[in-house]
This record gives C-alpha cells, sequence and structure tokens, in this order.
C-alpha cells in the first residue's frame, strides 16, 4: 500500500483561552494585556496530517509539501523523520514556513489565525512524478490553488492509475460548479463538511437528503459529508452509510476533519476496497467510517491536530473502537 499526500503543512501554536467565551464570539479589548498558558508548538496543515495517519498505520507515505528554511521547517522536517514518512518538500528561500495561532477555548472549540507564508507558492511543479504502487492513492488537501492546476495534478495521478482522495478548501468550493465538474467527475472520494457540501451545491446544510441528491450528480465516485459529533455519511448513489461518531471527550476541535478523511482513506486501504459508484460493498463501507470516525475522537482528546492519531494495532485492539453500527439506506 502505498499514499502520496499533497497540499499544507503548518507549525501550530495551541493557546490554552482561561475562560469559556459567552455566545459565539471572542472578545478582546484594545491595549489590554491577557496572560496565557505557555503555546504548545505542534505539527498540523491537512496533508501532514494525514500523512501521519497513513504513517502510523503501515502504509508507506510521502508527503508532498513547501515550507520555509526556518526553524518552523526544521521542526516538521523532524516530524516527518520520527514518523518515518517520505517528503518531497520545497524548500522556500524567500517565504517562512507556514503557522497558525490557534486559540482554543474550554470547550474544545477552535479559533485560527492563520499565515501561509511558502505554501503560497506551492505549485504543479513542485510535484514529483510518483511510481504506481499496488493499491496506491493520492489525498489532495486544495488550499489555494487554482482548479486548473488542481485539475493538471488529478490528471496525472489517474493516468498512473493511482485512486484520488480530494480534500477541497472553502477557496476551491466557491468556484461555480461549471468549473469544478470536471475536477468532481476524476475523484474518487471527495470528504467535505456539512458547511463545505452546503457551499458546493448552493442547497441549505438543513437538507441533507437534497444535497446527497446533488452531490451524486456532480462527483463521479463516492462522496462524504462530515457533521462534528453527529457522525458522518457517504453517498455512492446507490446507497447512504451513516456512520456515528464516537463519544470523546473534546479537549480541542483542531485537526478532527483531517484525521477523519485519512483514517476513511486508510481505511479504504486496508480492507482492499474497490469503492466506487453503486457498487460499496457494506463492511468495507463500515470499516472505513470507524477508522475515521476512531481517528477523530482521538485527536479531538488531545491538544494539537496530530497528538492522537491512532496506530493501526491502537485502533485494532482499544475496546472502545469494536462497537460501530453503521445505518445503511438504499436509494431509489
Amino acid at each position: 500500500m502505498f499514499l502520496i499526500s499533497i497540499g499544507t503543512a503548518t507549525v501550530d501554536y495551541i493557546v490554552s483561552l482561561p475562560q469559556k467565551e459567552r455566545g459565539t464570539k471572542l472578545t478582546f479589548e484594545k491595549g489590554k494585556k491577557y496572560y496565557i498558558e505557555s503555546p504548545l508548538m505542534r505539527s498540523g496543515g491537512g496533508a501532514l496530517n494525514v500523512a501521519i495517519t497513513a504513517a502510523r498505520s503501515g502504509v508507506s507515505t510521502l508527503l508532498v509539501s513547501e515550507w520555509g528554511a526556518d526553524a518552523a521547517g526544521s521542526f516538521l522536517e523532524g516530524v516527518v523523520r520520527k514518523e518515518h514518512i517520505q517528503s518531497r518538500v520545497t524548500i522556500s528561500r524567500k517565504e517562512p514556513t507556514a503557522t497558525s495561532f490557534i486559540f482554543v477555548s474550554p470547550d474544545g472549540e477552535r479559533t485560527v489565525f492563520g499565515s501561509r507564508g511558502a505554501l503560497s507558492h506551492f505549485s504543479l511543479s513542485d510535484i514529483p512524478p510518483v511510481k504506481t504502487f499496488e493499491s496506491s492513492w493520492a489525498y489532495i488537501v486544495t488550499g489555494t490553488w487554482s482548479p486548473t492546476v488542481i485539475m493538471k495534478l488529478v490528471r496525472t495521478l489517474k493516468k498512473q492509475h493511482i485512486q484520488v482522495a480530494l480534500s477541497p478548501s472553502g477557496y476551491l468550493l466557491g468556484q461555480d460548479q461549471k468549473t469544478l465538474l470536471p475536477l468532481l467527475q476524476l475523484s474518487d472520494v471527495v470528504i467535505m463538511n456539512r458547511s463545505e457540501a452546503a457551499l458546493l451545491t448552493h442547497i441549505d446544510s438543513s437538507q441533507p437528503k437534497k444535497i446527497f441528491k446533488r452531490l451524486d450528480e456532480l462527483v463521479r465516485g463516492i462522496a462524504i459529508m462530515t457533521d462534528s459529533t453527529h457522525g458522518a455519511v457517504v453517498s455512492d448513489g446507490a446507497h447512504l452509510f451513516t456512520g456515528p461518531a464516537f463519544r470523546a471527550r473534546v479537549v480541542d476541535e483542531t485537526g478532527a476533519g483531517d484525521a477523519f478523511g485519512g483514517g476513511f482513506v486508510v481505511g479504504l486501504m486496508e480492507s482492499g476496497a474497490r469503492c466506487a459508484k453503486g457498487v460499496c460493498d457494506e463492511d468495507e463501507m463500515a470499516y472505513a467510517l470507524s477508522r475515521g470516525a476512531a481517528n477523530a475522537a482521538s485527536v479531538v482528546e488531545h491538544k494539537g491536530a496530530t497528538e492522537g492519531i491512532l496506530t493501526r494495532k491502537e485502533f485494532l485492539t482499544q475496546k472502545r473502537w469494536r462497537d460501530y453500527r453503521v445505518h445503511i439506506e438504499h436509494l431509489k
């Protein structure tokens, strides 16, 4: 098994807020000093989060990204070596490593201030030729790439018979459907959260069945919609597979979506699934959903996007991940 994870890698500074804010807004008074706990320095970024999930599962993994020739870049290099991840990373001499400052409230909600740094210049020329392996997958975290660049990348991967999982950013989903359709028609798996799926389909997030009806028209492969504590729903056009979220003591929600997406794709790889439109095996889909849900639950119980990522042994041996029931609805 081989997975190439392409896109974002960042250094995250986790700041725990001292008290719970009321409502949905954080309020800071100008000119005032606030005392906080010592920030935690962690690795992050969707592509790196997914690469760590795959590597800890025993999957041969290649990370393709870009960071700066600075202390933050050296920190990420150490993470990649520690996790036994192969890397093809472009080192920028002009831009710093992408950085995020993540403010976490006591209930686990996070507010992110991010700087893309070197990732702003990450381009198709930074993607290396990839040898095709049995059960090869590519997981693409699109960031602010243009649809044209992403389309060229996906076409290159598909020519090499590599299956593609696409995690589109809000920037990409904000493009018109005519522009996005060729890309969605080439992707084997498209993973979005509920608000992103609503943005893509132009259907209110309170109408998930209508959203999936439209997604089944847009996406050639399978479409996945995650919904925080409500779990995730997968459609192959013939069935809706609804998997619950595992109970978790939420410390920090950072990286939960990446943890689910990476765990789901690793689950497909481990089960040898050849899931496609209308032909997904129910047991293989249940395994992939449980793999993603367990990974996400473990991640939110730790500070940072990667501290709680599960190994394959932890997933298979820890009792809390065994009782998982998927509801299957047959579509007309």
